[in-house]
Protein backbone atom coordinates (compact mmCIF):
# COMPACT_ATOMS: atom_id res chain seq x y z
CA UNK A 1 0.00 0.00 0.00
CA UNK A 2 1.00 3.38 -0.90
CA UNK A 3 3.14 5.63 2.20
CA UNK A 4 4.00 8.59 1.98
CA UNK A 5 4.84 11.84 3.48
CA UNK A 6 3.01 15.18 1.84
CA UNK A 7 6.11 17.37 1.37
CA UNK A 8 4.04 20.09 0.42
CA UNK A 9 4.47 23.17 3.06
CA UNK A 10 1.30 24.58 3.40
CA UNK A 11 -0.02 20.74 3.93
CA UNK A 12 -0.68 19.77 7.58
CA UNK A 13 -1.65 16.30 6.80
CA UNK A 14 0.50 13.43 6.89
CA UNK A 15 -0.56 9.83 5.59
CA UNK A 16 0.78 6.68 6.05
CA UNK A 17 -0.21 2.79 5.59
CA UNK A 18 0.92 -0.11 7.27
CA UNK A 19 1.92 -2.65 4.90
CA UNK A 20 0.10 -5.61 4.16
CA UNK A 21 1.04 -8.56 7.10
CA UNK A 22 1.44 -12.40 5.78
CA UNK A 23 -1.46 -14.65 7.00
CA UNK A 24 -1.00 -16.33 10.04
CA UNK A 25 3.37 -15.57 10.77
CA UNK A 26 4.83 -18.30 12.57
CA UNK A 27 6.52 -15.63 14.70
CA UNK A 28 5.72 -11.84 15.47
CA UNK A 29 8.08 -9.78 13.00
CA UNK A 30 10.09 -7.35 14.00
CA UNK A 31 8.65 -3.85 13.22
CA UNK A 32 10.18 -2.03 10.07
CA UNK A 33 12.19 1.03 10.13
CA UNK A 34 10.11 3.77 8.52
CA UNK A 35 11.69 5.63 5.48
CA UNK A 36 14.24 7.92 6.60
CA UNK A 37 15.06 6.68 10.30
CA UNK A 38 18.05 4.44 11.37
CA UNK A 39 18.24 2.00 13.91
CA UNK A 40 20.63 2.97 16.48
CA UNK A 41 21.37 3.01 19.66
CA UNK A 42 21.55 6.10 22.70
CA UNK A 43 25.43 6.55 23.56
CA UNK A 44 26.48 6.09 27.30
CA UNK A 45 26.14 9.78 28.22
CA UNK A 46 22.69 9.66 26.93
CA UNK A 47 19.96 11.65 29.93
CA UNK A 48 17.05 12.59 29.98
CA UNK A 49 15.60 15.97 30.90
CA UNK A 50 12.71 17.45 32.35
CA UNK A 51 11.59 19.14 30.02
CA UNK A 52 9.78 22.24 31.47
CA UNK A 53 12.72 23.05 33.02
CA UNK A 54 14.51 23.40 29.97
CA UNK A 55 11.84 25.21 28.12
CA UNK A 56 11.19 27.60 31.14
CA UNK A 57 15.14 28.36 31.61
CA UNK A 58 15.37 28.89 27.77
CA UNK A 59 16.00 32.64 27.09
CA UNK A 60 16.56 33.08 23.33
CA UNK A 61 18.20 30.46 22.26
CA UNK A 62 19.30 27.17 23.86
CA UNK A 63 21.14 24.46 22.70
CA UNK A 64 21.06 21.26 24.53
CA UNK A 65 24.08 18.51 24.06
CA UNK A 66 24.29 15.93 21.41
CA UNK A 67 23.13 12.85 23.66
CA UNK A 68 20.19 15.12 25.51
CA UNK A 69 16.79 14.06 25.29
CA UNK A 70 13.51 15.49 25.89
CA UNK A 71 9.90 14.06 26.33
CA UNK A 72 7.59 16.18 24.35
CA UNK A 73 4.07 14.98 25.70
CA UNK A 74 2.80 13.34 28.38
CA UNK A 75 3.46 9.15 29.49
CA UNK A 76 0.48 7.38 28.56
CA UNK A 77 -0.97 9.87 25.63
CA UNK A 78 -1.00 9.75 21.70
CA UNK A 79 0.24 13.04 20.20
CA UNK A 80 -1.82 12.93 16.95
CA UNK A 81 0.13 15.32 14.84
CA UNK A 82 3.29 13.26 15.25
CA UNK A 83 4.27 12.10 11.73
CA UNK A 84 6.71 9.67 9.60
CA UNK A 85 6.48 7.42 6.73
CA UNK A 86 4.98 4.71 9.04
CA UNK A 87 2.50 6.71 11.80
CA UNK A 88 1.59 3.84 13.52
CA UNK A 89 5.49 2.76 14.28
CA UNK A 90 5.18 6.51 16.41
CA UNK A 91 1.63 5.77 18.24
CA UNK A 92 1.56 2.10 18.95
CA UNK A 93 3.59 2.49 22.45
CA UNK A 94 1.20 5.36 23.17
CA UNK A 95 4.62 7.07 24.94
CA UNK A 96 4.52 10.22 23.05
CA UNK A 97 7.52 10.90 21.17
CA UNK A 98 10.99 11.88 22.40
CA UNK A 99 13.91 14.55 20.50
CA UNK A 100 17.07 14.33 20.99
CA UNK A 101 20.09 16.99 20.71
CA UNK A 102 17.34 19.75 20.86
CA UNK A 103 17.53 23.42 20.35
CA UNK A 104 14.92 25.29 22.17
CA UNK A 105 13.87 29.68 21.17
CA UNK A 106 11.89 31.59 24.12
CA UNK A 107 10.95 34.89 24.04
CA UNK A 108 12.22 36.90 27.18
CA UNK A 109 8.78 38.45 27.95
CA UNK A 110 6.58 35.44 27.20
CA UNK A 111 8.39 32.29 27.58
CA UNK A 112 6.70 31.37 24.54
CA UNK A 113 8.91 28.46 23.08
CA UNK A 114 9.31 25.59 20.95
CA UNK A 115 11.33 23.09 20.44
CA UNK A 116 13.78 21.50 17.58
CA UNK A 117 15.42 18.23 17.47
CA UNK A 118 15.84 14.80 15.62
CA UNK A 119 12.50 12.55 16.62
CA UNK A 120 13.22 8.66 17.47
CA UNK A 121 11.12 5.88 18.69
CA UNK A 122 11.86 3.09 21.53
CA UNK A 123 11.52 -0.54 21.65
CA UNK A 124 9.74 -1.97 24.73
CA UNK A 125 13.16 -3.49 25.43
CA UNK A 126 14.48 -4.83 28.65
CA UNK A 127 18.22 -4.91 29.38
CA UNK A 128 20.95 -3.87 27.41
CA UNK A 129 18.54 -3.64 24.33
CA UNK A 130 16.38 -1.13 26.03
CA UNK A 131 18.50 1.65 24.89
CA UNK A 132 17.56 0.58 21.37
CA UNK A 133 16.20 3.39 19.38
CA UNK A 134 14.90 4.44 15.77
CA UNK A 135 16.35 8.14 15.19
CA UNK A 136 15.12 10.30 12.63
CA UNK A 137 18.19 11.10 9.92
CA UNK A 138 16.07 12.60 7.44
CA UNK A 139 13.06 14.93 9.50
CA UNK A 140 13.70 17.46 12.37
CA UNK A 141 10.55 17.98 14.72
CA UNK A 142 9.16 21.50 15.66
CA UNK A 143 6.47 21.73 18.93
CA UNK A 144 5.54 23.96 20.29
CA UNK A 145 5.54 25.30 24.17
CA UNK A 146 4.40 28.39 26.51
CA UNK A 147 5.11 28.81 30.08
CA UNK A 148 6.57 25.24 30.22
CA UNK A 149 3.25 23.86 28.70
CA UNK A 150 3.38 21.48 25.90
CA UNK A 151 0.64 21.91 22.91
CA UNK A 152 0.53 25.79 23.01
CA UNK A 153 -2.13 25.55 20.86
CA UNK A 154 -4.60 22.84 22.17
CA UNK A 155 -7.30 22.69 24.92
CA UNK A 156 -7.60 26.89 25.10
CA UNK A 157 -7.48 27.00 21.11
CA UNK A 158 -5.52 28.69 18.80
CA UNK A 159 -4.28 32.32 20.91
CA UNK A 160 -3.99 33.94 17.42
CA UNK A 161 -7.90 32.67 16.60
CA UNK A 162 -7.23 30.75 13.99
CA UNK A 163 -7.95 27.18 14.57
CA UNK A 164 -6.73 24.73 12.58
CA UNK A 165 -7.05 20.64 12.03
CA UNK A 166 -4.47 17.94 13.12
CA UNK A 167 -1.35 18.18 12.93
CA UNK A 168 -2.09 20.51 15.83
CA UNK A 169 1.20 19.30 18.56
CA UNK A 170 4.39 18.76 16.02
CA UNK A 171 5.73 19.73 13.12
CA UNK A 172 7.93 17.16 10.86
CA UNK A 173 9.75 19.09 8.28
CA UNK A 174 12.52 17.14 5.80
CA UNK A 175 15.81 18.30 6.71
CA UNK A 176 16.40 19.36 2.83
CA UNK A 177 13.87 21.63 3.27
CA UNK A 178 16.22 24.51 4.79
CA UNK A 179 13.99 26.92 3.43
CA UNK A 180 10.65 25.13 4.68
CA UNK A 181 12.46 24.78 8.50
CA UNK A 182 13.17 28.63 8.01
CA UNK A 183 9.86 29.71 7.64
CA UNK A 184 8.49 27.37 9.96
CA UNK A 185 10.95 28.94 12.68
CA UNK A 186 9.45 32.40 11.56
CA UNK A 187 6.10 31.12 11.98
CA UNK A 188 6.17 30.23 15.92
CA UNK A 189 9.15 32.74 16.84
CA UNK A 190 5.78 35.36 15.61
CA UNK A 191 3.55 33.12 17.42
CA UNK A 192 1.82 31.69 14.88
CA UNK A 193 0.83 28.16 14.47
CA UNK A 194 0.51 28.21 10.92
CA UNK A 195 0.12 30.27 7.72
CA UNK A 196 -3.88 30.85 7.75
CA UNK A 197 -3.19 32.17 11.83
CA UNK A 198 -0.12 34.57 10.56
CA UNK A 199 -2.73 35.78 7.60
CA UNK A 200 -5.66 36.74 9.75
CA UNK A 201 -3.82 38.40 12.49
CA UNK A 202 -1.40 40.38 9.72
CA UNK A 203 -5.10 41.50 8.01
CA UNK A 204 -5.74 43.87 10.89
CA UNK A 205 -2.11 45.18 11.05
CA UNK A 206 -1.14 48.45 9.10
CA UNK A 207 2.03 48.49 6.61
CA UNK A 208 4.56 49.64 9.47
CA UNK A 209 3.40 46.97 12.08
CA UNK A 210 3.55 44.05 9.12
CA UNK A 211 7.29 45.28 8.32
CA UNK A 212 8.57 45.92 11.67
CA UNK A 213 6.82 42.33 13.18
CA UNK A 214 8.50 40.67 10.20
CA UNK A 215 11.97 42.36 10.97
CA UNK A 216 11.41 41.37 14.64
CA UNK A 217 11.02 37.95 13.64
CA UNK A 218 13.82 37.44 11.02
CA UNK A 219 16.23 39.32 13.54
CA UNK A 220 15.33 36.69 16.43
CA UNK A 221 15.68 33.94 13.76
CA UNK A 222 19.19 35.46 12.90
CA UNK A 223 20.48 34.52 16.66
CA UNK A 224 20.25 31.05 15.95
CA UNK A 225 23.93 31.64 15.27
CA UNK A 226 24.82 31.51 18.31
CA UNK A 227 23.94 28.07 18.26
CA UNK A 228 24.82 26.78 14.90
CA UNK A 229 27.62 25.35 16.36
CA UNK A 230 26.70 23.67 19.54
CA UNK A 231 24.55 20.62 18.09
CA UNK A 232 23.56 19.39 15.02
CA UNK A 233 19.27 20.74 15.18
CA UNK A 234 20.97 24.15 15.91
CA UNK A 235 22.73 23.92 12.74
CA UNK A 236 20.23 23.42 10.87
CA UNK A 237 17.84 25.90 12.54
CA UNK A 238 20.54 28.53 11.43
CA UNK A 239 21.09 26.75 8.30
CA UNK A 240 17.25 27.03 7.62
CA UNK A 241 17.35 30.98 8.44
CA UNK A 242 20.08 31.34 5.69
CA UNK A 243 18.27 29.30 2.85
CA UNK A 244 15.17 31.58 3.63
CA UNK A 245 16.60 35.16 3.32
CA UNK A 246 19.33 33.96 0.88
CA UNK A 247 16.35 32.28 -1.43
CA UNK A 248 14.96 34.01 -4.39
CA UNK A 249 11.74 33.54 -3.48
CA UNK A 250 11.77 34.30 0.08
CA UNK A 251 9.69 37.46 -0.38
CA UNK A 252 7.04 35.25 -2.29
CA UNK A 253 7.36 32.85 0.68
CA UNK A 254 6.35 35.24 3.53
CA UNK A 255 3.93 36.98 1.60
CA UNK A 256 2.25 33.60 1.09
CA UNK A 257 2.09 32.78 4.81
CA UNK A 258 1.82 36.26 6.46
CA UNK A 259 0.53 38.88 3.95
CA UNK A 260 -1.65 37.40 1.24
CA UNK A 261 -4.85 38.80 1.45
CA UNK A 262 -3.66 41.86 2.93
CA UNK A 263 -5.28 45.13 1.55
CA UNK A 264 -2.47 47.85 2.26
CA UNK A 265 0.62 45.92 1.28
CA UNK A 266 0.93 43.67 -1.67
CA UNK A 267 4.18 41.58 -2.88
CA UNK A 268 5.56 44.50 -4.30
CA UNK A 269 4.88 46.30 -1.14
CA UNK A 270 6.92 43.87 0.51
CA UNK A 271 9.53 43.58 -1.68
CA UNK A 272 10.08 47.41 -0.90
CA UNK A 273 10.31 47.61 2.49
CA UNK A 274 11.33 44.30 3.85
CA UNK A 275 15.43 43.96 4.03
CA UNK A 276 16.16 40.74 2.76
CA UNK A 277 19.55 39.29 1.09
CA UNK A 278 17.04 39.03 -2.48
CA UNK A 279 16.24 42.78 -2.08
Amino acid sequence: MKKQVIENFNEWIFEAAAPKKPAAPKKPEAPAVPTGYVKTTLPAGAKQLVTDEEVLKAKGWKALADTDILQLSAPNTTSPGFASDKVEDFNKTRNGVKVMSPSIYGKEEKLTSFIVGFPFAQEMLEGEKVRNIVLSEKYVLFTPWQNGRENVFRGSGSQTGAAFTQPYDFRLIAIDKLAQIGMQSLLWILGYNNSAAAKKSFSNYNEFDVISTLEEGLTALSKSSNIANANKSGKIIFDGYNALVSSPNAHQMIFNNFVEGHKKVDLDKLKEKLPLKTA
